[in-house]
This record gives C-alpha cells, structure tokens and sequence, in this order.
C-alpha cells in the first residue's frame, strides 16, 4: 500500500514539473531570459576570440566558459538571464489551485523547488554551450591549456589583455587540473550559485510581493561582487561560486560546494513549513 503510495507521488510530481516546462517553453519572459544570457555570454566570447585571434594561436573550446566565469564582473553580468526566466517564481497560474486537488501542498512545493533545479542546469549547459560553439572555430579538443591562456596567467601580453579585457589569474587552477576538470568544475560551481538564488527567490516570493523577492535576490548577487572587490572572497557567495578562487592552497578546496548545498537544504525546510502558510487559491485568484 505504501509503495503505491509512493509511486502516486512520484508520478504526481513528475507531471507538475512536465506540465511547468510545457507552460514555460511558450513563456516570452523565458525566451527573453535565455537571449539575454546567451547575448551576454556571446559578446564576452567574443572578445576572447579576439584576443587569440591577435595572438595568432588557438585555444582549448572548453576554455571560453572557463575564462568568462572566473571574472567577477562577467558573472555578475552572467547571472541576468537566469533571473528573468525564474522572476515569475513560484510559478502560481490559474491552474495550481485545481493541481492540489489531485495532489497536495508538499508535493507541489517539491515539484517547483525541482523544477528550479533541472531548469538552472538546462541554463548552465546553454551559455556553456555557446562559449564551445563559438571556440569551435578557433579552437582544439583536449586536455592541454593552451599558449594564450597560459600567458594571461603569467602576465605576458598585457597590451592584448587589457585592449580585450579578458585576464586569468588562477594559476593554482592551471597546475591542478586539466582542462576538461576545471570546464566541469567551474560548471558545478556556477550551478550551485545558480540555484541558491533561485531557491532564495522562490521562497521570498511564496511570503512577499515579487518585486521584493527580486530585491532581495538582487541585493544578495550584487553585495557579494563588492565583498568581492574588497576582498572579502570567503564571505562573497558570488566570490565562492568562482572555483579558482579556493583550488590549491586552501585547507578545503571544496567548503563552497559544502555551503551552497547547505544553503540550499536550509531554504527546501523553509519552504516546507512556508508552503504551508500560502493560500494558493488566493494568489491565483490575484493572478488571474
């Protein structure tokens, strides 16, 4: 009785998140999203290739992302179209109160809060994909760093670098892993990052107005790059998301990880008890 139970509820949650996809993937707000960020990251991929391209050499396809993510302000930058396509969070339409007919409070919550999570993954992989597409053309597939980037960390070439603005000071990094290691690395990173704020504005909006949830998150990103700046890195969560950062001569190259997923678990309990406190009627009936 139990397991079926169970799976009634596995599969309850799996259609909310699939029948969200289905009503998102015509959402303008979405597309808008994920122009914006691959815009974003298609122009400071540009001005890497620039750069190799003065360099007269080619460059690893992975190292693109790698380069664009470990610059604060380019990840500042990054962020903004992963922002507009979860504002609408926590997604209550017209539809949400007829789906705790069939189902329940705790499962719908848990159906948002995963969809959040495979969403912030399918907009990782999006803008990393653009970096590789675009260093496809000037570029190699391997492990090996290549001559360009190892120069930016040694400092050669500082007329290309600052005509370019493109700079890679995690040498650390370089020593430590290969390529292919630091490409997924920086991915993890940023995924982690990614969904801490998403979750954070999923939970402001399920108890505020969401022009004050994307406050709240706004403040958040933009409070660590200046903590970022005054080199206050291990209390920037925007510093943290930044891998190079903590590889190579840190007790524990991995307290990030540790803390986004801390950070996140915290706000899925919040959540929890939050939903509760909802009436789900009375937003979608504000919706509509």
């Amino acid at each position: 009785m139990n397991r079926n139970v169970n799976q009634k509820g596995i599969l309850q949650i799996a259609g909310m998140i699939k029948n969200i996809y289905k009503e998102e993937i015509h959402s303008k707000r979405v597309w808008m999203g994920y122009l914006l960020g691959g815009a974003i990251v298609a122009y400071l991929a540009r001005n890497f290739i620039l750069y190799i391209q003065d360099t007269g050499e080619v460059v690893n396809v992975l190292e693109g992302f790698i380069l664009i993510e470990h610059e604060r302000k380019y990840l500042l930058l990054l962020l903004l179209g992963w922002l507009v396509i979860i504002s609408d969070a926590p997604f209550i339409r017209g539809n949400a109160y007829y789906s705790l007919y069939r189902t329940n409070k705790n499962r719908w919550n848990i159906s948002m809060l995963l969809y959040i999570l495979s969403h912030g993954l399918l907009y990782v992989l999006s803008m990393a994909g653009i970096t590789v597409v675009i260093s496809s053309f000037w570029g190699y597939i391997g492990k090996i760093w290549s001559s360009p980037v190892y120069a930016l960390v040694k400092g050669g070439g500082q007329d290309l670098t600052s005509k370019y603005m493109v700079s890679f000071r995690y040498e650390e990094m370089m020593r430590e892993m290969t390529v292919p290691q630091a490409f997924g690395t920086t991915c993890l990173y940023l995924y982690l990052y990614l969904i801490l704020l998403g979750v954070l504005l999923y939970v402001c909006n399920l108890i505020l107005k969401e022009v004050y949830g994307i406050a709240i998150v706004m403040a958040v990103h933009i409070s660590g790059y200046l903590l970022g700046e005054w080199q206050m890195i291990e209390q920037s969560l925007l510093a943290r998301a930044i891998p190079g950062n903590f590889i190579g001569g840190m007790e524990n190259d991995w307290s990030s990880v540790y803390i986004f997923l801390g950070l996140v678990l915290m706000l899925f309990v919040c959540s929890m008890w939050m939903i509760h406190q909802v009436d789900i009627k009375e937003e979608t009936e504000e919706e509509v």
